[in-house]
């Protein structure tokens, strides 16, 4: 089948949801589909016609220029009527990543089956941005107007697909649950790793990556992975740090964001700016893997959790916040099971946080069978090649229609895939 896969950017190594695109498509392609990648060529940094192993068409767009940041969802979709009216019908199947593209693509005569796949959704950044609330009149108001007018394009994104793939459950349930949306039609797909590539550490290879990194044998070490931003909560990690009963002896942060100044007026506000260290992003996340004693993943509202899984793979001991419903909508629990593959603090507070990171430095026993338990959980359930399979057998099931609809007659079959 050709697939043509739409991205709002596709970039190398410093975007999880591009490496997700990637890595499936790599998968799907070894089942035998003719992948292309489509995407704005201001949003990507492949300057190659090839990303992987799939081509690249790059199309030169003008920006969106909203009257108003607000406004910026309305701009989105007069950018995607000029994205679809320049890719043509020269596929079997498309795909796309953005809500305002996929219910574009639906209003073309004759469309092809159609994909969206939703990399998180606006009500997850609903959550991250409940302190909205706290500024003045006017700027509530237009992020009133900015969060409506995205969640119309989510919904009308949703209601035009032929199957919304999710990379998680609890992103699958709360679009569910919001937008009312027909469950046949929603799918979850997970992201992963490729267990061959994010292996736990020998003895020699923890040392050497120890040496590398300037960390001491005898440390102990807390790694975290990410985007310095409001979703990952990383201020909780640093609040946590002088409540435990034995600190550790570093916290490296691998990553950045908007919140990097922040986050370190917090260390030093909490004291622990000595151990709390900042080292920027990385091309390669496995040599800070290999030389921690525990993952710690304190994220909020997080669709999947592709850090966690890595750390996992790497047979971490991994330490995660427990979704409440509320102001927890992560997948976390989906991802490990308290106790047996990982740990969960009970309450996004500080203390609850420390508590759990003490165990992990107190139990030594503890934290490998943590660790290998948490390995096995991958292998069983988190790697590319089970998603490229699961996603292999959707667009199986709903195939080339080149008269467009006939979502119908279809039912039966995603039904059967949902099943397994």
């Amino acid at each position: 089948m050709r697939i043509l896969w739409h991205m709002p950017t596709l970039r190398h190594n410093t975007c999880g949801l591009s490496n997700r695109a990637v890595q499936l498509a790599g998968q799907l392609q070894r089942h035998g589909h003719e992948i292309e990648f489509v995407v704005d060529a201001n949003k990507t940094d492949s300057t190659e016609d090839e990303i992987g192993s799939m081509g690249l068409r790059r199309l030169i767009l003008e920006p969106p220029r909203p009257l108003h940041w607000s406004l910026q969802a309305s701009a989105k979709r007069r950018s995607a009527a000029s994205i679809v009216s320049m890719i043509g019908l020269d596929h079997d199947l498309f795909i796309s990543c953005q809500p305002e593209v996929v219910a574009t693509y639906a209003d073309v005569e004759r469309r092809k089956p159609l994909v969206f796949v939703c990399g998180g959704t606006t009500l997850l950044h609903d959550v991250a941005g409940a302190s909205v609330t706290r500024h003045s009149g006017p700027r509530r108001l237009a992020f009133g107007l900015d969060r409506y007018l995205k969640h119309c394009n989510e919904s009308n994104a949703f209601s035009a697909a032929d199957v919304v793939i999710f990379d998680s459950a609890a992103t699958r349930s709360l679009v569910l649950e919001r937008y009312g949306m027909d469950g046949l039609r929603c799918h979850v797909v997970y992201g992963g790793v490729d267990p061959k590539e994010f292996q736990p550490a020998s003895g020699s290879c923890r040392e050497s990556a120890r040496r590398m990194l300037g960390v001491e044998q005898s440390e102990w070490v807390v790694v975290w992975s990410g985007r310095l931003s409001p979703e990952k909560n990383v201020e909780l990690l640093i609040s946590s740090l002088p409540l435990m009963r034995r600190p550790p002896d570093r916290v490296m942060l691998v990553g950045d964001g908007p919140l990097r100044h922040a986050l370190a007026e917090r260390a030093r506000a909490e004291g622990v700016e000595n151990i709390v260290r900042f080292v920027g992003r990385q091309s390669d996340i496995r040599p800070f893997l290999h030389a921690a004693d525990v993952f710690a993943f304190p994220s909020r509202c997080e669709s999947f959790g592709g850090s966690l899984v890595e750390a996992m793979a790497c047979g971490l001991p991994c330490i995660a916040l427990r979704p409440d419903g509320e102001s927890v909508r992560n997948a976390s629990a989906e991802i490990l099971e308290h106790g047996e593959t990982g740990l969960l603090a009970d309450r996004p507070e500080p203390s609850a946080f420390a508590k759990v990171l003490d165990r992990v430095a107190e139990d030594v026993p503890m934290c490998r069978q943590l660790g290998a338990s948490g390995r096995r959980r991958v292998l069983d359930g988190f790697t590319w090649s089970a998603g490229g399979s699961k996603m292999h057998d959707l667009l199986s099931a709903i195939g080339p229609h080149p008269q467009g609809g006939g979502y119908g007659r279809r039912e039966k079959k995603l039904e059967s895939v949902g099943a397994r």
